[in-house]
């Protein structure tokens, strides 16, 4: 399965080892009935796009760690799951043993996917080579997203 390559390469690159049951909890998050967008198919489309710039991350793990995390806890009625996803998410890196440093960054890279913080932005990518294959579509896609939050 193409997510379990990807999970096992983002624990090497991090020099961690979760606990085993991790994998199926996210998945089972994201399979959640009431998603309707953070689906296990929107992590998927996720991932597989990653993989094809991760050559662009400084920190490849940890970039691929927040992006498994990014949408992890998900309630409608609530506006911290961001907050919560990165809790989680800085829990799990810690508990694999990944270093601290490592664990905080990635806590500040689900921070960084907050709707209203994201479309703040000047630039969304700081790659020339995905602003100008993505931007406008990212902006569109926050856009519709946030008004759906409103609403």
């Amino acid at each position: 399965m193409a997510l379990q390559r990807a999970w096992n390469r983002v624990w090497r690159a991090l020099n961690g080892s979760p606990d085993p049951a991790l994998f199926d909890r996210l998945v089972a998050a994201y399979g959640e009935p009431h998603r309707h967008y953070h689906t296990l198919q929107h992590l998927t489309e996720c991932v597989t796009l990653l993989e094809r710039h991760l050559d662009l991350a400084d920190r490849p793990g940890e970039v691929e760690a927040a992006l498994w995390f990014h949408d992890a806890i998900y309630d409608v009625k609530r506006h911290d799951n961001e907050e919560r996803s990165a809790t989680w998410a800085m829990e799990a890196a810690l508990a694999a043993g990944v270093a601290h440093e490592s664990a905080s960054r990635i806590h500040e890279l689900v921070m960084a996917t907050r709707h209203d913080a994201l479309l703040a932005r000047v630039q969304l990518y700081s790659s020339d080579r995905l602003r100008e294959s993505l931007e406008a579509a990212a902006r569109a896609n926050l856009q519709r997203s946030i008004a759906q939050l409103v609403n």
